[in-house]
């Protein structure tokens, strides 16, 4: 398979929960050391990697700094991307959407987070905000907003969440639900903690379709790296996807390889397992039995049983790309069963 475009999510993909942005811990070491190793790879390897995130751009620069990325980064699930020459494409809620979303979560006492790709304003603090404010991971400025600032505010993306009371997500997606056009918002649960409300039809893999298009990419030549639910329309729309060790059972599933190690670190043995060429523009071989610790898989489950019959014969086919089997095998049995 050819590989012209890599994309990796940020928080529990590269960087574990409490991370600043340049892959330390405030108390520790961090993955900083597997952040430098995954930069030196992409630099050296003229690896076409860049990143797709629900942060704001400006809270993605630094990684991306060291990173060594040239590449335009997708940010807020898809509602922006850009980088350093500018910005890509930039989609924001309208005033009526923000205030219904508002009036939604402030009822309900849940902290409310609004970001317009370049700045990061609190509407009600909660222990949520307060604790992320203090360990370093968000170095912008909390400032709190009186509800005529967002008549102003051209917002990417509004944040409510309250881990603490896990029913109030469900009342707040009803509420949202009754109160707008199903074209109008895209609304991403992260499980009971909260959710992310975004403009129109912004997801992760809308914002990598958009990026691959403006580069002239299809995106069966895409590889994509996540770990959590919102990455899973990104690995569906892509050509080839990889989660880390530490990855939901459910994005899991939707992967053409699993690592064994976590975060960065797992990050760095797909890219190597999957045994990408210099320039990443020749055929990818899968050796991952050889080379990782990592399972190479079929994404469509319901094909697993099916898939496991032919396990036996699979392992005939070492020589033969194991990528390039498990695409046509997919393909096959897709049209068999249609």
């Amino acid at each position: 398979m050819k590989v012209s475009l890599i994309v990796s999510d940020i928080d529990g993909t590269l960087l574990p929960a409490g991370c600043r942005q340049d892959g330390t811990e405030p108390d520790g070491p961090g993955v900083s050391d597997g952040i430098r190793h995954l930069g030196t790879m992409i630099q050296k390897l003229e690896l076409p990697f860049t990143l797709a995130s629900g942060r704001p751009l400006d809270m993605m620069e630094l990684l991306g700094e060291h990173l060594g990325i040239t590449l335009p980064m997708v940010a807020c699930n898809g509602a922006a991307a850009g980088g350093k020459k500018g910005l890509l494409w930039s989609d924001h809620l309208n005033t009526d959407q923000v205030r219904t979303a508002i009036e939604c979560a402030d009822h309900l006492n849940m902290a409310i987070i609004a970001t317009d790709g370049s700045d990061e304003v609190v509407y009600r603090q909660n222990d949520y905000t307060r604790s992320r404010s203090r360990n370093g991971s968000w170095t912008k400025t909390w400032r709190p907003a009186c509800e005529e600032d967002w008549q102003n505010w051209r917002i990417q993306k509004l944040l409510i969440i309250d881990p603490a009371s896990p029913g109030k997500v469900d009342e707040v997606i009803c509420e949202l639900n009754r109160n707008r056009k199903q074209e109008e918002l895209s609304i991403l649960r992260y499980d009971d903690r909260g959710i992310e409300v975004m403009p129109g039809e912004c997801t992760k893999g809308m914002g990598v379709k958009r990026l691959a298009q403006s580069l002239g990419i299809p995106m069966d030549e895409v590889m994509v790296l996540g770990d959590n639910k919102n990455d899973i329309d990104m690995f569906r729309a892509a050509g080839l996807g990889a989660a880390v060790g530490n990855a939901v059972s459910a994005l899991k599933e939707e992967a053409d390889y699993v690592s064994h190690e976590k975060w960065v670190y797992g990050v760095i043995e797909a890219l190597e397992a999957l045994n990408l060429p210099q320039r990443c523009h020749e055929a990818l071989e899968c050796k991952g039995s050889e080379r990782g610790k990592g399972t190479m898989k079929g994404k469509r489950t319901s094909l697993k049983r099916y898939w496991n019959r032919t396990a036996g014969f699979c392992r005939h086919l070492r020589c033969l790309s194991l990528l390039r089997f498990s695409r046509f095998f997919r393909q096959s049995t897709r049209a068999f069963l249609l």
